[in-house]
């Protein structure tokens, strides 16, 4: 068993899949926002989307190594 993420940890995942969903192919996005959404909506943990999604995942992150140097403050609220 694994430890629930922080609310800082969320609040960067929540970030980076923003920011990576819009570079991905049209299908992927879709799959992945329909499922994002779902997570957010039924409460379920968000290790358990990650889990299921990151063979689709990694490869768009794969894109962008340097995103971290990029990203606001912690502190950004997101939307």
């Amino acid at each position: 068993m694994g430890v629930e993420f922080s609310r800082i940890e969320l609040q960067q995942i929540h970030f980076t899949l923003k920011f990576i969903l819009q570079t991905a192919s049209p299908q992927t996005r879709n799959v992945l926002v329909a499922a994002f959404k779902t997570v957010e909506k039924s409460g379920l943990n968000m290790h358990w989307f990650l889990c299921n999604y990151w063979e689709a995942i990694v490869p768009i992150l794969a894109k962008y190594p340097y995103w971290s140097a990029r990203r606001p403050s912690l502190e950004y609220e997101l939307n």
